[in-house]
C-alpha cells in the first residue's frame, strides 16, 4: 500500500522535515483539521483530502486535532487560537472579502 506522500504531486522548492527548525526540545506543531462540519454527502473529495492531510501530519513534530462536526462560533475561535496550522475542508463563503466557515450560529469569517 502506498503512503499519503506517494499520492501527492512533486513540489518545487526546498522541502523541510517536520522537525526542521524546531529543535529536539520544541513542542510539536498543533494542527487542526476540520472536515465537512455540515456532513454534506456531496463532498467526498473534501473528506478524502482531509483524510490525506491527517495521514501526512501524523508524524513526529506535529499533533493533530480532528473535527468533523458543527462548532459554535466560540468553539471555532478557541480551536483556531489553540492551533498553529488550520486546515478546513468543506463548504464556505466569502463575507466582507474574507473566507467564512459554517458554525451553528451561521458563517464566521
Amino acid at each position: 500500500m502506498r503512503g499519503a506522500a506517494d499520492r501527492l504531486p512533486a513540489a518545487s522548492g526546498t522541502a523541510r522535515s517536520a522537525d526542521s527548525g524546531t529543535g529536539s526540545d520544541a513542542s510539536p506543531r498543533r494542527v487542526l483539521i476540520w472536515s465537512n462540519p455540515e456532513g454534506t454527502p456531496e463532498l467526498p473529495a473534501a473528506q478524502a483530502e482531509a483524510d490525506l492531510a491527517r495521514e501526512l501530519f501524523e508524524v513526529p513534530g506535529f499533533t493533530v486535532r480532528w473535527l468533523g462536526r458543527h462548532l459554535s462560533e466560540g468553539d471555532w475561535h478557541a480551536a483556531v487560537a489553540e492551533s498553529d496550522i488550520v486546515l478546513y475542508y468543506g463548504h464556505g463563503q466569502i463575507i466582507g472579502g474574507h473566507p467564512a466557515v459554517p458554525t451553528r450560529s451561521g458563517p464566521v469569517p
